[in-house]
Order: C-alpha cells, then structure tokens, then sequence
C-alpha cells in the first residue's frame, strides 16, 4: 500500500496530544451506604462510606458475554448471539489500616502567633477489616445464628474511572452488591508486609453511567478525597 499525506492524517491527534489514555491507577470505588451489624446486634447504618474509598488498592472493571448458538448447514457453521451473560462477581483489595478508635484519638494542641490555642484530633475512623466484618455479620449474625434481610445488607457502589485532575471520566453503576468472599490475609515472622484483605462482592447487574451523571453523582460521593493527593 502506497503511504500518502492521508496515511499520516489518522496520526495527528497523536501528535496533537488529543488521546489522553485512561490509568489503571486513577479510580475510586463508592458504596452508596455500608451495611454493618453493631454489637448490639442491631444493623448500624452510622459506618462512613469513604472509609473503604480511602482503604481501597485493587478493583475490577466488568466482564461481558455472549453465549454463541451453532446454526448448522451441512459441513458449514453459522452463529448467532445467545444468551448474554456477563460476570457477577467484582474482585477488589483493601488495606488493612489499624482502627482508631474514639478511645484511642490523637489531640494535639499549638499555640498561634496571636496566642490562641489550637486543638487538632485525628478523627475515628475503622479499618477495612472491621468494616467488612460487621457487613458480613449483617449476613449471617455469628453471635445469634440469624441470617439478614437482603435489603439489609446489599447496596449499590459506583466504580470511577478518573482523569489527571480527578474528575470522573468513566462510572459503572454495581447493583445489589454484598461481599461473598472474604479473605483478611496471612501473617508471618518471615517479613513485615502491610496486610491486605481480598473481597470478592456478588452483586445482581452493573451499568454504564452516562457522562453527564457521571460528574453529577460522583461530586455527591465526594470525589474532593482526590484533591491534592495527586491522581
């Protein structure tokens, strides 16, 4: 084939730096509440959704299928789509942070130039640990034996795939999702590695967000956690 002008035309939003090419490393994972069981064995809705936003390492983008169905003629095969399926289940890993308990907040107070005392506590936040363990007691109850309601312990979450600048480029919508496996990780005297824990969430169907909601919903998640952290 003969290279033209027109051949290197198909390059130039390239050269133009047009494509900005999507990070596996520029995303956020939100559930829309957290399901957990308190100690009184009452389901606390209390849990703040962000602190598994922060805890979050790995997540999964959807699977798609189509089931081909065989059309014979003769020696010859010919396929049409069948029945669609697509995986779901999403794999994600967590770190595993230590809890910081009220009991256990850090104050530390300074005095400013105009002799003014200022206080600063280390809000209380729980590990992703404990987190998903009470969601998973919201399950099955291990102190009673009870299984929940499912209305009580699914909800949605929206995966965020982000720009440079952290604005949602790209969601999809997990419906009904609740953690079917979980893994809290393996210790050892032979190092010292941070732990992490792997979650595997079942949920019924995932959508595509338009763009336009994208940003809306993503603003209400508080997408402000990536400023000035760097995406």
């Amino acid at each position: 084939m003969a290279v033209d002008e027109s051949t290197f035309k198909q390059f130039s939003p390239f050269v133009q730096n047009i494509y900005e090419p999507k990070k596996t490393n520029r995303f956020m994972l939100h559930f829309s509440r957290i399901p957990s069981m308190g100690a009184d064995n009452k389901i606390d809705d209390t849990v703040k959704e962000d602190e598994l936003l922060v805890a979050l390492s790995e997540a999964k983008r959807p699977v798609f299928k189509v089931t081909p169905e065989a059309i014979s003629r003769f020696h010859m095969q010919y396929f049409t789509a069948g029945k669609v399926d697509y995986e779901t289940e999403m794999k994600c890993v967590f770190w595993d942070y230590i809890d910081n308990s009220p009991s256990t907040t850090i104050s530390q107070s300074a005095t400013t130039t105009d002799g003014k005392t200022v206080t600063t506590t280390t809000p209380a936040v729980l590990s992703a640990g404990t987190i998903i363990y009470n969601w998973y007691n919201s399950i099955f109850n291990v102190a009673t034996g009870s299984m929940g309601f499912k209305t009580t312990y699914v909800t949605d979450a929206t995966l965020y795939i982000l720009d440079p600048q952290g604005k949602p480029v790209e969601s999809w919508k997990y419906f009904n999702i609740y953690p079917k496996d979980v893994a809290l990780g393996d210790v050892s005297f032979g190092d010292a590695k941070n732990l992490k824990i792997d979650v595997t969430f079942k949920f019924d169907k995932v959508k595509l967000v338009e763009t336009s909601d994208t940003t809306k919903n993503a603003s209400a998640a508080g997408t402000a956690y990536n400023s000035g952290i760097g995406v």
